[in-house]
């Protein structure tokens, strides 16, 4: 009998703005003004910007005020336009990120969420965007919409081409199938060994949920986890929530993660995210879940992580 756990949702029933669990507003947190908290200042209840999540409509596209202690200065070279058009250790192209990836048997998966510290490396190269393909050529800048937290909190705030360009800077991909390289088929994005996320969460096929066959509400940080605080915490940060394999984290919970499934290549096209978020309920957990937003869609409880070439 197949197991039950192991449907597809096309839609979180919750886990949205508006709905059970949606957290309280708070004040706005710029990227360096808390350095070492184990919470983030969010930029205002998720959803404040209208139905759905969607954030204001101006948007901020100035750096953060402080620097990590990662050198993310950027040479120009000579004769060069002080731009990055290579990946992370060329010319012009910055340092590359330092976690070691989670290796599976055909690929391998970032062990956490993209932090604020990794991506600043990346803005601070002056990506040139016109290395987009064709689904981006709209995206004339990679800077979130505003940061949120300290460097050690998930970057969110930034739309699915901006964590593609991120994952390809950084040498790697945003995670998709694990043959070819390339994007999941929609219809195929919950079958392990076919697609990088769903197989490292499940473990290959074997868990609905990355740390067992049941729900747990305090394993992650989710809405259950402590219902009165709903916040995002720092990627890697909780020991519970290393699962289904050593060393990799949160892949339930903490922000939704964009991945390379879609159904076309317009902006308005939608693309899966998964995982849930912070104030996401245990019906919007599961490894299993659908749930799909625009390409151009930025959210301040929405982040990625990256997975091998």
């Amino acid at each position: 009998m197949p197991n039950p756990w192991f449907h597809v949702s096309e839609e979180p029933s919750t886990g949205e703005p508006g709905s059970t669990g949606e957290p309280g507003s708070s004040t706005t947190g710029e990227f360096g003004s808390s350095a070492g908290s184990a919470s983030a200042e969010t930029t205002g209840a998720p959803g404040s910007g209208g139905e759905g999540g969607e954030p204001p409509g101006t948007t901020d596209t100035g750096e953060p005020g402080t620097t990590t202690d990662t050198d993310t200065t950027t040479g120009t070279s000579e004769g060069g336009d002080g731009m990055c058009h290579d990946v992370c250790g060329t010319p012009d192209c910055g340092e590359c990120p330092g976690d070691a990836m989670v290796p599976f048997d055909n690929f391998s998966i970032d062990p956490r969420e993209v932090n604020n510290a990794s991506y600043q490396q990346f803005v601070a190269t002056n990506p040139d965007p016109s290395q987009q393909g064709p689904a981006c050529a709209w995206n004339d800048s990679y800077a979130p919409l505003e940061w949120v937290g300290d460097g050690s909190m998930p970057v969110v705030n930034v739309d699915w081409c901006d964590a593609k360009a991120y994952c390809r800077w950084a040498g790697k991909r945003l995670c998709g199938a694990i043959d070819g390289g390339g994007p999941t088929p929609l219809l195929q994005a919950f079958k392990p060994g076919v697609d990088q996320w769903h197989h490292a969460c499940t473990n290959g096929g074997l868990l609905p949920f990355p740390y067992g066959l049941a729900y747990n509400p305090t394993a992650c940080n989710v809405h259950d986890f402590d219902p009165n605080k709903d916040a995002v915490t720092p990627t890697g940060s909780i020991p519970t929530c290393e699962a289904p394999v050593s060393g990799l984290f949160d892949m339930s919970g903490n922000v939704w993660e964009l991945t390379d499934i879609c159904e076309g290549d317009g902006p308005d096209d939608r693309c899966i995210r998964r995982g849930g978020s912070y104030f996401s309920i245990a019906s919007d957990l599961g490894c299993y879940i659908k749930s799909m937003k625009s390409r151009k869609d930025v959210y301040a409880y929405v982040g990625f992580r990256c997975c091998s070439q």
